[in-house]
């Protein structure tokens, strides 16, 4: 990410409070760095709990051993953390936008990406952010972190698919705002997660190419 030396340079040029602005930019250094620690923590735990053959399948979810139910604990809570801090992202990206380009026009309070992007003018930067807000990984990741925070923890539990020869951790199906979200291992959720924070660097980049750097 820019430095903070050539990020204020950059912010001369602009009406904004560079102090607040650059903790905006120490936030996400710092909130990335927090995300890759706990992303890293959960892909660890999960290769560790993948079951080498059958038997410790029907192990890990008939019998699990008290070490299997505190890597199951332990894979769920870096899980949290980890889509917990990618879906921070997006609001620290949010709050930074809202001041140098939009001038404050929301409070903090009610700042978020998906209402930023619609005062957005900078064509390639909009495109981007629009890309952004309908994808997937956006879509996943906000509801998901909104259900745990407000409403109730998404279940998970050890899973076998037959079919696939698959076995490991799953996050059940869960509804929000009527939407319902699939049922999925462990890794896709951390890939969601993955997919979040990089789309908060391109959108960075952007924003430093387009309007920080115009």
């Amino acid at each position: 990410m820019i430095s903070e030396v050539k990020f204020k340079k950059y912010l001369e040029n602009f009406d904004v409070d560079i102090d607040t602005c650059v903790s905006n930019l120490r936030s996400l250094s710092r909130t990335t760095s927090i995300y890759e620690y706990h992303k890293s923590m959960a892909y660890e735990l999960i290769k560790k709990l993948e079951p080498s053959s059958n038997r410790e399948a029907l192990k890990l979810i008939l019998e699990p051993s008290v070490d299997i139910e505190v890597k199951k604990l332990a894979v769920q809570a870096h899980i949290h953390s980890a889509i917990y801090n990618a879906r921070a992202l997006y609001d620290i990206f949010a709050q930074l936008l809202n001041k140098v380009i939009l001038k404050e026009e929301f409070s903090v309070s009610d700042c978020a990406l998906y209402k930023v992007r619609n005062l957005i003018e900078e064509p390639v930067l909009k495109s981007l952010l629009n890309s952004v807000v309908k994808s997937e990984s956006y879509k996943y990741t906000n509801a998901f972190v909104n259900t745990i925070k407000h409403r109730d923890l998404v279940s998970i539990g050890a899973n076998l698919d037959l079919i696939n020869n698959r076995a490991g951790l799953k996050f059940q199906s869960f509804v929000y705002n009527n939407d319902t979200f699939p049922s999925l291992w462990e890794i896709e959720v951390l890939e969601y997660s993955l997919s979040s924070k990089n789309d908060i660097i391109a959108l960075f980049s952007e924003f430093e190419q387009h309007t920080l750097d115009s």
